[in-house]
């Protein structure tokens, strides 16, 4: 057994024993509330920003604001600037991505749907529907979360009963491991791509000379997921 035997052990007890603590209940709901309230939330914001967008103001003013920020006044209404032509004379302040988004949207039926007259209008309306989108979203997600953590509560207050709390515990230690597991296959997953892009031999030989970590880098079920992808991709 060497250190990295040590580390991913440390890892699966920490995360077992954490979640005998905390109890399955919790531990269990820890580790999927926030991907439901994910999904959830992409599910539910896109017709919360809709509703805002065509219903309210609020992107209007946002796009008001934009327009000012940007200093873009002059293209409002213009038809005949290139956004490439904007961009690469650095006249818009915005980050990259933002940029690229832009770019890659700047389509007749993106244009249509934002009623845009022009590249102002264009670049005002598609940065306030982002705004917008990005407002919702934290909103939802936040309501959702709450929701969710008051369904966790209640359950927690029934696995407070003497018949339920010990099967809670076990239950808990159970899903921790789990979890722990998880962790682990990711770390190792990880090491296979520090080995091939740094090609320390270092680490390849801690690898080899190990008992734990080298069962659960030969079988890790999610590099295997992920070299299927690789070659579904070719």
């Amino acid at each position: 057994m060497n250190t990295l035997d040590i580390i991913l052990i440390a890892i699966i007890l920490f995360c077992a024993i954490n979640g005998m603590i905390k109890g399955f209940v919790k531990t269990l709901f820890g580790l999927t509330s926030t991907i439901v309230a994910l999904v959830l939330t992409l599910l539910i914001s896109p017709q919360v920003s809709g509703l805002i967008i065509n219903n309210t103001s609020f992107d209007q003013m946002i796009g008001e604001k934009t327009v000012e920020l940007l200093k873009i006044e002059n293209l409002m209404g213009d038809q005949d600037t290139e956004l490439e032509e904007v961009i690469v004379s650095g006249a818009i302040n915005l980050p990259g991505n933002i940029l690229r988004f832009l770019e890659k949207n700047n389509t007749p039926e993106i244009n249509e749907k934002l009623e845009a007259n022009g590249l102002g209008d264009y670049i005002s309306g598609s940065i306030a529907t982002m705004a917008v989108n990005a407002f919702v979203f934290l909103i939802v997600f936040l309501i959702v979360s709450l929701l969710l953590n008051a369904v966790v509560i209640v359950l927690d207050i029934l696995t407070r009963l003497p018949i339920v709390k010990s099967m809670n515990k076990l239950g808990g230690f159970a899903v921790g491991l789990v979890i722990g597991i998880l962790i682990v296959w990711v770390t190792t997953m990880s090491l296979s791509f520090i080995i091939s892009i740094q090609a320390t031999e270092t680490l390849s030989e801690l690898i080899e000379n190990s008992i734990f970590t080298k069962l659960f880098y030969y079988n890790n079920p999610i590099q295997y997921f992920i070299m299927n992808l690789g070659n579904a991709l070719k």
